[in-house]
Order: structure tokens, then C-alpha cells, then sequence
């Protein structure tokens, strides 16, 4: 080969790369636009203080970030819960330094409706349960993980059902991801090809068309595109997200602690749980009745004998530090031990009157339980 062959061949490479990469990136760019984009959609509340639609918690957060992932799973448990068809129990540590586990128990099947809540359902407890039927969180975690693709497609599919999406989301990407692989391919092997056969500087064209393949790839999980009925749905459930995670702007949560339990699923849905327990707890609001801190069995919390005799004890230690302004009778309380933990007279009367402060930890620990095991949903390769 000639020497101005060669030259020549090096330049059609240079301006072979600078297209795949100019041009390439503007491609995918107009791509997206033309195809990813979401409508546009008009004015909408900055906030709205209720639900938009009967969409379940389950879902919500799929359509918002059009993504199937753990807190979707946990709000569709959580919803079940205050639906009344399961409830959730923390079970006492066994031994200090180890994790805690929750136990689910089945009310009322006849209560768990719609595809994705059956699905939850059959992929915790192992099949369709009958009423009183239990398991504990901690040993789902082989079978949940095999049950994955069908909670994905449950999630997605009610989205279509919607007709939020024309298509389920995960189909989408799935199609953009192939055509991104095969054009790393065509780049990798036409590279190597050209490289070898005609001049090395081919594999500057090949580098960057294994660089626009990426791109794409990358940018196939932002294609799925939500038809005007799902971005108008998207828009307000965003104003009910603000709602929640501003609450104390538009509420006085003291007033309105109810809300704790009736939008707890939707926060969970949204990763808003942790502030959304810290808010509600400070305001002393009650526990939900679905979830059982264990506080009221033996081997967990306190029981109402041990914060009686503590009452009694702190009412005459008191008593007797008032300096005579309080004369209490002198009796002669029992010499009984009492359990070596530190006495917080608010955290008493948050477990005598089921507070959400003294579940707040436990809650907490449903939270991070749950993700652990439920985190296979998150891995998406599509």
C-alpha cells in the first residue's frame, strides 16, 4: 500500500470517528426526544393533599420513575396491610447484636386484589395462603428472588392496564438495548476487521462507535415514553409526593395524625419513609393497628407490670426530691428488680398508649429487612 494511500485512509478514519461521535450523539439525542420524551402536559397543583387516582401504592412509584424496585414491593405489602388482609408482627431479637425479624400473618385472602398484590403475596408466602397462614420476612429471600420477573411484569403490566404506557416499560428498554448491543458488536468486530485488514487507524472509528453504543445503551432505560393520560397521572401524583414530603406545611400533623396510617404506603412508594415515621413519631401519633411492635409480649420492650412499678418508683423518688411540696404516704414498696434499662417516662407512655415514637425503631427495621431482600428487584440489565 501506497503511502498516500495510507494517508488517505487515515484521514476517511478521522472523519469516519468525528461523524460517529458528532453525529451519533446527536442521533440518540433526537432519539430520545422524538421517541423518550414524555407529552407535555399543562398546569397542574403545586400540591395535592390526597391521592389522584386509585392507583395502588405498589404501582406508584413505578410510574414515577418508570423502574420496578423494592419500595414498590413494600408499599404493595404495606397497602395489603392497612387494607386489612395480612398483618405484621416484629418478633423479639434473639440475642443481643442481631438483627431483628418481622412474621406475616394472612387475615383475609379475599382482601388481596389486583395482579401485582397476588403476586406479592405468592412470591412471600410461598403460593396462594389461606387465612392465618405465617412466615417470617428473613426467610422468603430464595424464593422472592425467583419471583422477581413476575412481580417486574405485574408492575408494568398494571401501568399498561392504565394505559399510562402503550407498552410495559421493561419492553421498551429491552428493544433499545438490543439495538445498542448490536451496534457494539457490529463496532467491535467491523473494528478489528478494518483495523487488521485495511489500516490500524480503524479502531479510532471503533472506539467511537463502542462509545455512541454505550450511549444508547445507557439512554434505552430512559425510553419508555407514557402516553398523555400517564404523564397527566405522573404530574399530580408528583404534587401528592411534595404533599407528603412537605406535610408539615400544609398540616398540623398533631391534628391530623390519622395520616400517618392512611398515606404510610405512598410514602414507602415515594422514599420518603424514614422522614415520614420521624415526623409522625415526634408528634406522639398512634401505632398502626396492622403492625405489632411486640412491645405488649414477654421478651421485647417493656410490659405493663415493669412500667408500673417504674411509675410507682419515679413517683416516690420524686416525691421524697421535692423538697416537702408533695407529701406522699410513707409505704414500703417491694424490693423488686427491675430490668437494667434506661427509664424515659415519654417512651412509657408511648408504648402504654401504642405511640408510634416507641415503633418508630421497628419500623425502621422493617425497612431495612425488607430492602435487603427484596434489593434483587432493583437489578435491572435491560
Amino acid at each position: 500500500m501506497s503511502d498516500e494511500t495510507r494517508a488517505l485512509l487515515h484521514l476517511v478514519f478521522i472523519l469516519l470517528m468525528l461523524l460517529v461521535l458528532v453525529g451519533g450523539s446527536v442521533a440518540i439525542l433526537l432519539l430520545w426526544w422524538l421517541r423518550g420524551r414524555d407529552p407535555h402536559v399543562g398546569p397542574v397543583a403545586s400540591y395535592l393533599s390526597e391521592p389522584p387516582d386509585d392507583l395502588s401504592p405498589g404501582v406508584v412509584g413505578t410510574l414515577l420513575d418508570e423502574h420496578a424496585d423494592h419500595h414498590d414491593v413494600l408499599a404493595a405489602l404495606l397497602g395489603l396491610g392497612r387494607s386489612g388482609a395480612l398483618r405484621i408482627a416484629l418478633l423479639p431479637t434473639p440475642a443481643r447484636g442481631q438483627r431483628s425479624d418481622d412474621e406475616l400473618t394472612m387475615l383475609d385472602p379475599s382482601r388481596v386484589t389486583g395482579d401485582l398484590d397476588r403476586t406479592v403475596v405468592e412470591a412471600v408466602f410461598g403460593g396462594v395462603p389461606d387465612t392465618g397462614s405465617v412466615v417470617r420476612l428473613s426467610e422468603i429471600g430464595n424464593r422472592f428472588a425467583a419471583a422477581v420477573p413476575r412481580i417486574r411484569s405485574a408492575l408494568y403490566q398494571e401501568l399498561v392496564d392504565h394505559e399510562y404506557f402503550l407498552r410495559s416499560p421493561e419492553e421498551t428498554r429491552r428493544r433499545w438495548s438490543i439495538v445498542a448491543q448490536t451496534g457494539l458488536a457490529i463496532s467491535i468486530v467491523g473494528g478489528i476487521v478494518l483495523g487488521m485488514t485495511l489500516d490500524p487507524f480503524a479502531y479510532l472509528a471503533m472506539a467511537a462507535g463502542i462509545v455512541e453504543s454505550l450511549i444508547l445503551w445507557r439512554v434505552s432505560r430512559s425510553m419508555p415514553r407514557k402516553t398523555l393520560a400517564g404523564a397527566e397521572a405522573a404530574a399530580r401524583w408528583r404534587a401528592f409526593r411534595t404533599y407528603l414530603k412537605d406535610i408539615r406545611n400544609y398540616e398540623q400533623v398533631e391534628e391530623t395524625q390519622s395520616l400517618f396510617d392512611r398515606y404510610l404506603p405512598y410514602a414507602v412508594a415515594f422514599g420518603l419513609e424514614r422522614a415520614w415515621v420521624r415526623t409522625f413519631a415526634a408528634a406522639h401519633a398512634p401505632t398502626p393497628s396492622w403492625f405489632d411492635t411486640g412491645a405488649d409480649r414477654s421478651g421485647g420492650g417493656f410490659d405493663f407490670g415493669d412500667i408500673l412499678i417504674t411509675a410507682m418508683q419515679l413517683g416516690h423518688v420524686t416525691g421524697h426530691q421535692s423538697g416537702g411540696s408533695v407529701n406522699l404516704p410513707d409505704v414500703d414498696l417491694p424490693n423488686v428488680s427491675l430490668p437494667d434499662v434506661n427509664v424515659d417516662p415519654q417512651a412509657m407512655a408511648d408504648v402504654v398508649g401504642g405511640g408510634l415514637q416507641g415503633a418508630s425503631d421497628a419500623l425502621g427495621g422493617l425497612f431495612d429487612l425488607a430492602g435487603s431482600i427484596f434489593d434483587a428487584i432493583d437489578i435491572d440489565f435491560d
